[in-house]
């Protein structure tokens, strides 16, 4: 029996010699395995860091450029609010002036009317040619 059992127990020696070896390669090829994912994962965080850096900068130059676009735009709309203040305020200085002339040239028109009203009221001369006018307008009518 001590025959069989150490024929027995000497594989199991063996196998576990080479359990052993397997055990150590299995860890070393684990290992391998383990910084190949780490070096991987490293990569793609790296490759992801690096995407985002240029979306980032693009973000900037895009952002700069609307900036830029938004500016030049406050400033047109600036310019055409001064133009349009400036075109209202010559337009209403000239309808000032447009009223002040039409005042002036109707108060003209009345001082001249009184005038001539105060001439034809006064005047001797115009009192004796409207008598004659009407004299000889009647003396037509009753000779026609």
């Amino acid at each position: 029996l001590n025959n069989c059992g150490s024929n027995n127990r000497r594989p199991i020696i063996m196998s576990a010699t080479k359990l052993g070896q397997k055990t150590i390669t299995r860890r070393a090829e684990e290992c391998r395995v383990s910084d190949l994912i780490r070096y991987t994962n490293e990569s793609n965080r790296l490759i992801l860091a690096a995407k985002n850096e240029s979306k980032v900068s693009n973000l900037h130059r895009s952002n700069a450029i609307a900036r830029v676009a938004s500016e030049k735009m406050t400033q047109e709309n600036d310019g055409k609010k001064e133009l349009k203040k400036a075109r209202e305020v010559f337009l209403k200085e000239q309808e000032d002036g447009f009223a002040i002339a039409i005042s002036q040239r109707k108060s003209d028109e009345v001082k001249a009317e009184k005038e001539i009203q105060r001439i034809l009221e006064t005047s001797e001369e115009l009192k004796e040619l409207e008598q004659r006018l009407k004299t000889a307008y009647v003396n037509k009518e009753r000779a026609a």
